[in-house]
């Protein structure tokens, strides 16, 4: 659950990118892995409650995947 209170941070040690996809595969938002997800795209924007994907890569192309289920009150 994400609201304006709330962040999500990556549990990851070391340096990384993360982007956030949505289903449809549309790119959200791309960051370092040092900057938590305050659940809003690339423009500040918040997006909508529902499920998004991550793709997590370090510089020795490490890759980490996952999703997220964004809830708004």
């Amino acid at each position: 659950v994400i609201n304006q209170d709330e962040t999500l941070s990556f549990n990851y040690n070391g340096e990384a990118t993360v982007r956030i996809y949505t289903v449809a595969g549309e790119l959200i938002r791309e960051m370092s892995i040092n900057i938590p997800w305050d659940g809003t795209n690339q423009n500040g924007g918040k997006v909508a409650p529902g499920v998004y994907l991550f793709l997590l890569k370090a510089p020795d192309g490490s890759v980490g995947r996952g999703k997220i289920l964004l809830i708004r009150k």
